[in-house]
């Protein structure tokens, strides 16, 4: 019961999307503040901008292996969701991972889907347990190799990039009408969410290479995005950080999609997260477009 009402708003009573995923929602233009799992019920966690917001509530774990200035805070003894920030203590990025010993657990030990074969996905471990993960930065990864930049426009970052091909930083366009440029493929609009875009999402894509990213729209603009994984997860600490969306929930967000992508979400379940970047209710893009 408590599972359907996390993804049912209120007012709306219309399901939503729970995708494991990261959202960064947008207040006009202005990514101002850092909140993190979609969920009417225990969820918008307050992320702290800057370090000396910690308080106790995070440990330091370590600093990054590509920006050497930025340093890793996680909640203690659980690596599930880890905060960076820069050289000057202010947020610029995220880490998401995925327990290796988790992962597998509705699949009964026999999940297709391999992260070792998805680029997007690296390696590490953290308080003694193995996982794989994926590094969303909010700051032009040039900047961040100097430690970042010492005055910001906005209090989140200029962007948010990932490493797609395991490799490269690519920013995400902030502008709908790039989104298709960069191979990302227009689905469905959901109130209290935004307009949903995959990529390469389309009812022929092999589920094996299916990259666990979304980018949220409204009104042109980059509200957010996510990643939405196949898998299991368990909660290794004080805080449930994932979401696990039911299987209609997928055919209604990706309506052109592969029959494999609802059939495995409920086959394997899958790790959803959001993250929004806006001190205005999340509950707010609007699907009248």
């Amino acid at each position: 019961c408590n599972e359907v009402l996390a993804i049912i708003p209120v007012k709306m009573l219309i399901p939503t999307f729970y995708v494991f995923t990261l959202i960064f929602t947008l207040g006009k233009t202005e990514w101002n503040s850092v909140s993190v799992k979609y969920s009417i019920i225990g969820g918008f966690y307050k992320i702290p901008m800057t370090t000396d917001k910690i308080k106790g509530e995070y440990v330091y774990l370590k600093n990054h292996e590509e920006f050497k200035d930025v340093k890793l805070y996680c909640y203690p003894t659980d690596p599930s969701v880890c905060i960076m920030y820069d050289k000057y203590g202010r947020i610029c990025g995220m880490r998401v991972a995925y327990m290796k010993e988790d992962i597998a657990t509705r699949a009964k030990g026999n999940l297709s889907y391999k992260y070792d074969k998805i680029p997007i996905f690296k390696e590490g471990s953290a308080f003694g347990i193995p996982f794989y993960y994926i590094d969303v930065i909010f700051i032009n990864p040039d900047l961040l190799m100097k430690g970042g930049p010492a005055s910001r426009t906005e209090a989140v970052g200029d962007g948010a990039y990932l490493q797609l091909d395991g490799q490269t930083w690519v920013e995400m366009p902030r502008e709908e009408s790039k989104a298709t440029a960069l191979g990302f493929t227009k689905q469905a609009c959901f109130p209290g969410m935004g307009l949903h875009y995959f990529p390469n999402m389309t009812k022929d894509l092999d589920c094996h290479n299916f990259i666990p990213v979304f980018l949220l729209y409204n009104h042109g603009k980059l509200i957010g995005m996510g990643l939405i994984p196949f898998g299991s997860f368990k909660s290794k600490g004080n805080r449930e950080w994932f979401e696990d969306p039911p299987k209609f929930i997928i055919n209604t967000i990706v309506p052109h999609a592969p029959t494999c992508l609802a059939d495995w979400v409920g086959k394997y379940g899958t790790i959803s997260f959001h993250i929004y970047f806006t001190k205005a209710n999340a509950i707010t893009p609007s699907c009248i477009l």
